[in-house]
């Protein structure tokens, strides 16, 4: 299920990736083992991307305790180059235009 997810997302948003890096001051850890493979990350910020924002919702689609989930939206804010701005929300708006 989720090898199928990941293509069909990148497939939609071929640029997600980049554009994730663009927004990271350590980019490097969310990045994904394999081309064409989404980290859990970077799952959970696909998610985000959909508009999914129920964490429990995220949890069980990605087969994580809510304290995961928790700690990607932590580690995910700590990490953002704009501090001014919502991380989540930067993250919706990719791929628009």
């Amino acid at each position: 299920l989720v090898r199928l997810f990941d293509e069909k997302f990148l497939g939609l948003f071929p640029d997600f990736i980049e554009q994730v890096r663009n927004l990271l001051h350590d980019p490097e850890r969310f990045m994904p083992k394999r081309s064409r493979q989404l980290s859990t990350e970077l799952r959970y910020l696909a998610l985000i991307r959909l508009g999914v924002s129920d964490s429990a919702q995220i949890a069980m689609f990605l087969n994580s305790t809510l304290s995961t989930i928790y700690t990607y939206r932590a580690r995910l804010r700590n990490g953002r180059i704009d501090k001014t701005s919502d991380i989540e929300e930067q993250i919706r708006r990719i791929c628009l235009s």
